[in-house]
């Protein structure tokens, strides 16, 4: 922090819908470049670890599977990193599936906060595949 001011990055990186580990690597090098300029609060896109276009495809176990498996990738590469992250993710709980921002810092997850107003028109058709967030705080732990 100087004078009082914290420096905000928002990051997009080159994705490969439904390709987690590729898309884990261009995060992971957004997130260090981001760190070397000094940016204390990282932004990434609303499901940018499997792709935002990924279709049927998220009621895919191995997809699924990948977008948690890449978000521990991204926790242990966020680990001596004192900056406060956000990447998207799509991840199910109790049997439904969200489409939630993964805040984490120095390696800990802090919050996965679900995207609670879904688009349905024109090209946006969230509701077929995501429910909104519910009320209140869940442990999902």
């Amino acid at each position: 922090m100087k004078d009082g001011f914290l420096k905000v990055a928002c990051v997009t990186p080159r994705l490969k819908v439904a390709d987690v580990p590729y898309n884990v690597n261009e995060i992971i090098g957004g997130m260090d470049e981001a760190c070397a300029l000094g940016a204390k609060i990282v932004v990434f896109p609303e499901l940018c670890l499997t792709g935002y276009t990924a279709g049927d495809l998220f009621y895919q176990s191995p997809l699924l599977n990948a977008a948690e498996d890449g978000l521990k990738r991204l926790l242990a590469s966020s680990v001596g990193k004192k900056t406060l992250f956000f990447v998207g993710l799509p991840y199910l709980f109790n049997d439904k599936l969200y489409n939630v921002a993964a805040a984490f810092f120095d390696g800990k997850l802090l919050a996965l906060i679900p995207k609670t107003f879904l688009p349905n028109y024109n090209e946006f058709y969230e509701k077929r595949q995501f429910v909104p967030a519910l009320p209140g705080v869940r442990d999902v732990t």
